[in-house]
């Protein structure tokens, strides 16, 4: 039964259609957001973006809007959005076996009489459930609440550094957690600089 166990994995695809709605999401009820905000804010590439957007305005999930002010809006509320829906809209599937995903189990060895199938089954069925019930806004209202805790504004990508790591910008790297930190300075001798 081992050989038949796959591990669940949520495709990239998906994961960039559950964070371009949740950016959506976020802005509801303001502007139109465009592309570029949304793949600067979620960290997505823009190339595999424009196609993402294209098959949720397609689907009813999304609205666009040409002109200066143009981009993506949510068509509906964020409440009435679930991320079941999107993971079911863009493919993806929480199969945890492969003669769940494409229903060919007569090549099971213990096919008839599998002792897991039922479990797999219930397993299943606490994924789908967690996914159906969780909305967009619940997700909002979790970063907003998580970001008032912790003290960062929502809205950007967290970078959660080391206080010794060196940023790209030169400057001593800082988090939403921890105050700047500036390296001490190091003070050298002529002599001691010659055996450097």
């Amino acid at each position: 039964m081992l050989g038949w166990v796959v591990p669940m994995r949520v495709s990239r695809k998906t994961q960039y259609a559950i964070r371009s709605v949740f950016e959506l999401a976020k802005r509801h009820g303001d502007d139109s957001v465009r592309i570029g905000q949304i793949a600067k804010a979620q960290a997505i590439p823009q190339r595999f973006l424009e196609g993402i957007l294209s098959e949720l305005k397609a689907a009813g999930v999304a609205t666009s809007q040409r002109g200066r002010r143009g981009g993506y809006a949510l068509r509906r509320p964020p409440n009435e959005i679930t991320v079941g829906q999107i993971v079911r809209l863009t493919g993806g599937s929480w199969h945890l076996v492969e003669c769940r995903v494409c229903g060919i189990t007569e090549q099971c060895p213990f096919y008839g009489n599998c002792v897991f199938l039922g479990m797999w089954e219930r397993a299943e069925t606490a994924i789908a459930e967690v996914l159906d019930t969780t909305t967009f806004q619940d997700l909002v209202d979790q970063e907003r609440a998580t970001a008032a805790k912790a003290g960062w504004r929502p809205g950007r990508p967290a970078r959660i550094l080391s206080p010794r790591t060196p940023s790209t910008t030169g400057r001593p790297a800082t988090t939403y957690w921890q105050k700047r930190w500036r390296p001490p300075t190091l003070r050298l001798w002529p002599a001691q600089l010659a055996r450097c």
